[in-house]
């Protein structure tokens, strides 16, 4: 039988996703051909995926937890990257290390069923933040001084302490003018070096003594920390000089107590004359 003129030979319906998410479950159809005014009906099976789901499992134990167990990452294509970020936190006291964790996707199939994927075993870098210790050389102070103090610290740890700055306390016998200093940045085995006015009361004991200090800084989440304290040691010692001589009580009455046997001395040798 001839074929109209008019009509459609051959014809293959396909159907294209664009940019909508769906999935296109059904291949190319052949409908055959389609005379002029005529129809065709072709039904195409699609998937509309739903939001993939991100899992981090720790292991019972860990020192490590996951704040956010689960992550939304959305509508993932086939060969399209996605990254799922976890906030997770750490005992105070840990190891630098590296420590596992199992990955996962759920999300559901094509069938509308709940699935996930295989566990992957993934391994968290956990380093020791900012570290601080004092490297500066012992400092010595006299009773009654006055002077500025240079303190450098060094961190020894494995990240940057960012917009840090230092606080010294003073104790009785010492006292303090100034007492902070902003240090900036401070890298991994960097050491930068703060300074203070400090004074120590004229009473003062001669003994060793020790200060403390601190450095506030910025993590790199931004977290406002505290480093722990650290020690200053400081040693007052005497150092002669006509100052404290002639305020010194003691030698005040050995002064005196020359001069009047010097007037002594004079007055009897005169009346011996």
């Amino acid at each position: 039988m001839p074929v109209p003129p008019s009509a459609a030979l051959g014809t293959d319906a396909t159907l294209l996703p664009g940019d909508s998410p769906v999935v296109i479950k059904s291949g190319t159809y052949m409908n055959g051909d389609i005379p002029k005014g005529g129809s065709a009906t072709v039904i195409f099976i699609i998937y509309i995926p739903e939001e993939a789901e991100a899992m981090l499992i720790f292991p019972a134990g860990s020192p490590v937890k996951a704040e956010e167990g689960s992550v939304f990452i959305g509508p993932v294509k086939p060969g399209e990257t996605k990254t799922a970020r976890f906030r997770a936190s750490v005992t105070d006291k840990i190891d630098s290390g590296q420590y596992p964790a199992e990955f996962i996707i759920a999300y559901t199939d094509e069938y509308g069923n709940q699935a996930q994927s295989k566990e992957v075993t993934v391994g968290i870098d956990i380093g020791s933040g900012p570290k601080f210790r004092v490297v500066s050389e012992k400092i010595t102070f006299s009773p009654g001084e006055t002077k500025t103090i240079s303190i450098s610290y060094k961190n020894t740890g494995d990240a940057t302490a960012y917009d840090a700055s230092a606080r010294i306390t003073a104790n009785t016998p010492f006292s303090t003018i100034s007492d902070s200093s902003i240090l900036g940045d401070i890298e991994p085995g960097e050491t930068v070096t703060a300074e203070y006015t400090v004074s120590l009361e004229r009473s003062a004991i001669i003994k060793p003594y020790g200060l403390y200090t601190e450095i506030k800084y910025y993590d790199g989440l931004d977290n406002l920390c505290l480093s722990d304290e650290l020690k200053v040691e400081i040693t007052a010692k005497e150092t002669f000089d006509i100052i404290t001589a002639i305020t010194n009580p003691v030698m005040v009455a050995i002064l005196m107590a020359l001069v009047l046997f010097g007037i002594y001395y004079i007055y009897r040798k005169e009346n011996r004359n």
